[in-house]
């Protein structure tokens, strides 16, 4: 077992299942401001919107964008792909529909919350360090029912960047008042949240449920040889980190 003092978590893919949420609202969305769209297209948009082709998302995280500008600009991408007219209006129209929708379908995964639970009983504190946006992961937090969470998010805008810089490691494990090395991080992007919080000295955890982020430059088998050849833990659920932390004195 590995002591830490503290854990960050990240947030999309780990606590909650943000693809399908994403999925389920951007369908919807599309056809409110696309009406003429069919079901099947709207998904197919959906899943564009999702998937980020053009990575604006990571231009987002660089600092390059504000928030409202990445899901502008995915929308944009949309519209062009599919050959869909453009108006000043579609992204505000776009995001009244989705939302609702996103929050509707947002579930937290089935071992998040009695992680959570564990935490509160070993004494660890735990605070979540994403890439979006502070006001948008709070709303998560309700939606998937997580609201011992409430409060204890660092987002992008701790620095005006994102994982996998060191420095915003280095601002959440200030805000634990733990040095890295004494906090473990789980997160299930290998770049943005293994690399990153190992490179920047934390005990870095890799949660893999499944499915594969796209756009990472390694495949899967070389990713996982070199979480054995740093010994960095691989885990398929959040209910296996018990077994592998304890509270450190």
């Amino acid at each position: 077992m590995t002591a830490v003092k503290a854990v960050l978590l990240d947030a999309d893919g780990t606590l909650w299942d943000t693809s399908a949420a994403m999925d389920a609202a951007g369908a919807v969305a599309m056809r409110v401001v696309w009406p003429d769209l069919g079901e099947e297209t709207a998904a197919e948009a959906a899943v564009r919107f999702r998937s980020d082709p053009r990575a604006v998302f990571r231009a987002f995280v660089a600092g390059s964008h504000t928030f409202d500008e990445m899901r502008l600009l995915r929308l944009r991408d949309v519209a062009e792909a599919f050959g869909l007219d453009w108006e000043d209006g579609h992204s505000a129209r776009f995001e009244t529909a989705y939302l609702p929708v996103f929050d509707e379908a947002l579930t937290a995964f089935d071992d998040s919350l009695p992680f959570l639970q564990w935490l509160s009983q070993a004494g660890i504190p735990v605070r979540v360090l994403t890439n979006s946006a502070p006001a948008f992961t709070v709303g998560k937090v309700t939606s998937a029912g997580l609201l011992a969470l409430d409060g204890l998010v660092c987002s992008r805008d701790c620095l005006g960047v994102g994982k996998p810089a060191p420095e915003v490691f280095h601002h959440a494990c200030e805000e634990l008042g733990a040095d890295p090395a004494e906090v473990a991080y789980v997160g299930d992007e290998w770049t943005s949240d293994v690399m990153g919080s190992h490179d920047a000295g934390l005990v870095a955890v890799w949660l893999r449920r499944g499915d594969e982020a796209a756009g990472e430059d390694l495949t899967v088998a070389d990713r996982l040889a070199v979480a054995e050849e740093r010994g960095i833990p691989v885990v398929a659920s959040l209910a296996e980190l018990p077994a592998l932390l304890r509270p450190g004195t």
